[in-house]
């Protein structure tokens, strides 16, 4: 069935694709579906784009089957069903989550997200493959992941990581391009693509335990926002996610200086320099693989925000705990000379005389 409504809801995802590029010609995609509403909506909608716009896309289904309620079995078949109807190839696997995270001791989200982050790597490397095969002279084809989150997703993040302690860049929450990771319908709210799934008659599953309350983004999305949007503002949750987006627009020009900065102010030294006149220490001698530093007096001269962004950017791909931060930040304000600061082995910053060094560790 067409109407008025779903046209339009067709035309401003098709309009925030196009004017944002988040698609290509010839685009290999892998489209992560449960079957729910948004995963079932959002490759209807990138089918219809597809066909209009003549993207000759590549459609690839992932669908990981958490083995957690009895109804997984019905969802993995339904998706399969969708990955037939949209002629995408089907990968599934199946993952003992609670196992999972008795053993990992880990919390059941943690788990299956963990599951869903290494299926999708195994997926990644079977598309890589089959096109180095198909493709041997031709230029391998970029992969991009695309996710279902919409608007009330942002809310409930952004409301999460504020109620956790998070940062400003934990209220950015989820973002509609990060790297390869693409979230077309982001903007949408969960009640027009509800409309439009019911109005165009095009079924889903329902996962049941989204309505239990035991986990805290449960309690978020069925306790807590809709007492906003019943006692508050109706808008609510649309409007925290249009909070979440001036928060990245802000994160997004803070990381743009810094890595201007980073650029102007890092240096390099020769390792053979830096372990025969400044580093004291033997056993650490023998784990490094790169130094580099700043001069502590540029350091200074910059206002706390960019500083400790220049911090965290030195140590995003690792495992820190909260406050090394400010930890670092306190040693370069105080200038304590011969100052270690070790990051899970990783990385160690250290301070002699009127430099901070960053002594990048061998695995």
């Amino acid at each position: 069935m067409e109407n008025r409504f779903t046209k339009k809801t067709e035309e401003r995802v098709f309009k925030n694709i196009l004017n944002k590029k988040l698609l290509e010609k010839g685009d290999n995609l892998i489209v992560s579906v449960s079957g729910g509403p948004d995963s079932t909506f959002l490759i209807h909608i990138l089918d219809l784009f597809n066909k209009k716009y003549k993207y000759n896309i590549k459609f690839n289904i992932m669908h990981l089957n958490h083995l957690l309620r009895k109804e997984a079995g019905r969802d993995e078949d339904f998706v399969r069903n969708l990955a037939e109807k949209y002629n995408a190839e089907f990968f599934s696997k199946k993952v003992d989550i609670e196992k999972k995270a008795k053993d990992e001791k880990i919390s059941i989200e943690l788990a299956g997200r963990n599951a869903r982050n290494e299926f999708l790597k195994e997926i990644e490397e079977k598309i890589k493959k089959k096109n180095r095969e198909k493709n041997k002279e031709k230029k391998e084809e970029k992969i991009k992941i695309v996710y279902g989150h919409h608007a009330d997703d942002v809310a409930e993040t952004f409301i999460l990581n504020v109620l956790r302690g998070s940062s400003l860049r934990g209220m950015t929450s989820i973002k509609e391009k990060n790297g390869n990771k693409l979230r077309p319908i982001i903007f949408l709210k969960k009640a027009e693509i509800l409309k439009y799934l019911e109005t165009k008659e095009i079924p889903f599953v329902i996962d049941e335990t989204n309505f239990e309350t035991e986990y805290m983004r449960n309690k978020i999305r069925n306790i807590v926002i809709p007492y906003f949007e019943e006692n508050i503002n109706k808008a609510s949750a649309f409007n925290i996610y249009k909070a979440s987006q001036s928060a990245n627009e802000v994160m997004e020009y803070i990381d743009k200086e810094t890595s201007r900065l980073i650029n102007d102010l890092e240096k390099n030294i020769n390792i053979n320099e830096f372990l025969e006149n400044i580093l004291e220490d033997e056993q650490t001698k023998l784990k490094i693989n790169e130094v580099k530093y700043f001069e502590i007096n540029e350091l200074k001269k910059l206002d706390d925000v960019i500083l400790k962004n220049i911090i965290y950017k030195k140590i995003e791909n690792i495992k820190f705990n909260k406050g090394i931060i400010e930890d670092i930040l306190s040693i370069i304000k105080n200038n304590y000379g011969n100052k270690y600061i070790n990051i899970s082995g990783k990385k160690i910053f250290f301070i002699k005389k009127s430099r901070i060094y960053i002594l990048d560790l061998k695995d």
